[in-house]
């Protein structure tokens, strides 16, 4: 999904709001691969020989030396430090390393929101709202199963 959209975004998509297109597309990858890496460390470090199969095959602003780095990490607070002095440092402030999880939500929430409130409106804008829309269905999913489980939906937001 992730090669085809920057393939047809770089190559063929000529129309207005290509660069914010591209700078969506790219950041959600790039987030997506850091907080697989974060769970790999957490959960099956044995598995980070094979983590370059299972991460997405494109990157925007995550190097290849950061990527590496963080796989060579020896834990999740070691990773974070990593993080915290790369160009992702403004994401990952008050972000502790038991938070992964609602990290990428929370900065895509947060990035949508400013391209979907910028004055032109462009090709982004549907994306950053639909994503928007897909996060809040996710919210909803897991307020619907927290009550169901008889816990505090506010503590799942």
């Amino acid at each position: 999904y992730y090669r085809e959209m920057f393939s047809y975004i770089s190559h063929k998509y000529k129309g207005l709001g290509r660069k914010k297109l591209e700078e969506s597309v790219g950041l959600e990858a790039d987030l997506l691969n850091i907080v697989s890496v974060i769970r790999l460390l957490k959960s099956f470090p044995s598995s980070l020989e094979r983590a370059d199969e299972l991460l997405i095959p494109i990157t925007a602003r995550l190097k290849p030396e950061l990527l590496s780095a963080l796989k060579s990490a020896k834990g999740e607070n070691e990773a974070f430090e990593l993080l915290r002095r790369s160009p992702f440092g403004k994401y990952f402030e008050g972000i502790a390393p038991s938070n992964i999880e609602s990290f990428y939500y929370t900065s895509m929430e947060k990035f949508c929101r400013k391209l979907v409130k910028a004055a032109e409106p462009d090709i982004g804008v549907p994306l950053a709202y639909l994503t928007l829309k897909e996060l809040e269905c996710r919210k909803l999913n897991r307020v619907i199963e927290a009550v169901s489980l008889g816990v505090d939906p506010k503590s799942v937001i």
